[in-house]
């Protein structure tokens, strides 16, 4: 059984919310004429100001034109209320909100709302007598046919919406908050679940598998809004999914769009067609991609030491391009799972098979010195035997200050330095001696 209560927070439009809460009063108090005749005029009122929202918002010509002849019907007969039943017949016409079937269940309520307050001489009952049970219908009827409807689906929506982003995406260039502001108030505020999954479904297309040169041009801040859908609607998002699962796949040239996508709002990934996680699987090919894609295997742990065994074939440059939000996903991931020493297992290999001197001072800055408080002493000392293996690591101008740092926090940690002197390492007991030395003066 529905609960009215609850439908009535889904009204979209505030002013016609107040007026239908004042109606359901009535029924709540058993004054079911009261409730029927002020369900018609709730019923009309919200579909006016559903033309109105579109005309000021959206300049929409067909509700300019219908409000318009409204109003001249009103001015040449003011007290015929046959306008009323003009403007859902318009309504019906010229615009995608209301069914015929919708029409003939409002043309209904509005029969029931007659018999309610206009007295009928030859009936022995003046007025109509309605029952608990013919309300309630009535208010359901009206809610799914007019009150929970948004305004946008008068129109094509999505086509606006994509013409109207189109033409500003110079605007949010740069400001990716204020689009996400912009579609929520311009477009998300009005639509209902049905229409929210429309647009999922739609955008994924947009971006995915783009079709024309136009979809291309906007691929970008077509991205921006699906990304914003799937993290703001995942259960609708997955529903969608589940709905139509062969729909959600994704062309060779879109491969940036659905892995970053995959990364940020990963849950997407169980609800795939198995086909697309093949495709999906074969990323384990680029190691930097497969990296920072834990959805792929089966946890964190396994993730990792897929990873690691990977990485054994290669000779320098083993992560390039890597981001450091996915460093910082992966090692957040690791410290839940318990996992952190393959993470810095990992860590030490990007940064000690550096390819060139600036690459190094960038894996220093992304993979070691966040996470020095995360090393163990072994971990330590493998990190000063492999970096001594690459003179694009130790032979840098950095190279002194960077490593200060891990020696630092090797005696920070109360780790015995004599395993340090014990690898004989001339640069790194150079340093050891400059921080025991330091630290002598500073006592």
């Amino acid at each position: 059984m529905f609960l009215i209560e609850d439908l009535i927070e889904q009204i979209p439009e505030a002013k016609t919310k107040k007026l239908f809460i004042e109606t359901y009063a009535s029924y709540t108090h058993g004054n079911y004429r009261a409730c029927i005749v002020m369900l018609w005029t709730t019923i009309i009122c919200d579909l006016i100001y559903k033309l109105q929202y579109l005309s000021n918002s959206y300049s929409d010509d067909v509700s300019e034109k219908i409000l318009a002849e409204i109003e001249q019907k009103q001015r040449a007969n003011p007290k015929s209320p046959e306008w009323e039943q003009e403007l859902i017949k318009l309504i019906t016409k010229r615009t995608n909100l209301l069914t015929t079937i919708e029409l003939d269940n409002l043309e209904y309520i509005r029969k029931q709302r007659n018999l309610s307050a206009h007295p009928i001489l030859n009936d022995n009952d003046l007025l109509l007598n309605p029952t608990k049970e013919l309300t309630r219908a009535l208010l359901r009827i009206a809610l799914d046919s007019v009150l929970l409807k948004s305004a946008i689906l008068s129109k094509q929506f999505v086509d606006y919406m994509t013409e109207d982003l189109a033409s500003k995406k110079e605007n949010f260039r740069y400001d990716e908050n204020g689009l996400i502001n912009y579609v929520k108030s311009k477009f998300m505020l009005h639509l209902n679940d049905k229409q929210i999954k429309k647009l999922i479904k739609c955008f994924w297309r947009f971006v995915m598998n783009p079709k024309s040169q136009e979809e291309l041009a906007n691929i970008k801040i077509n991205y921006s809004v699906l990304l914003f859908l799937s993290i703001e609607y995942s259960d609708l998002f997955k529903s969608a999914i589940e709905e139509n699962p062969s729909h959600y796949n994704y062309s060779k040239s879109s491969q940036k769009y659905v892995v970053d996508l995959l990364k940020k709002s990963n849950y997407i990934y169980k609800y795939l067609d198995e086909s697309v996680k093949i495709l999906l699987k074969n990323l384990a090919n680029n190691i930097t991609l497969f990296f920072a894609c834990p959805f792929l295997s089966d946890n964190i742990e396994r993730h990792l030491n897929f990873v690691i065994e990977k990485i054994q074939d290669y000779s320098q440059r083993i992560l390039p391009y890597i981001e450091v939000s996915d460093i910082v996903k992966i090692y957040e991931l690791a410290k839940d799972g318990n996992v952190i020493d393959l993470f810095v297992t990992i860590a030490i290999s990007a940064y000690c098979k550096a390819g060139c001197y600036d690459e190094a001072d960038r894996y220093f800055e992304i993979f070691i010195e966040p996470y020095l408080s995360s090393f163990n002493e072994d971990k330590f000392l493998k990190l000063i035997i492999e970096a001594n293996k690459n003179n694009q690591v130790y032979g840098r101008g950095r190279a002194y200050k960077d490593h200060k740092q891990v020696i630092n926090e090797y005696i920070k940690k109360g780790y015995n330095i004599d395993k340090i002197k014990a690898l004989n390492i001339n640069n790194w007991n150079d340093i050891l001696e400059d921080v025991l030395g330091d630290s002598n003066e500073q006592t």
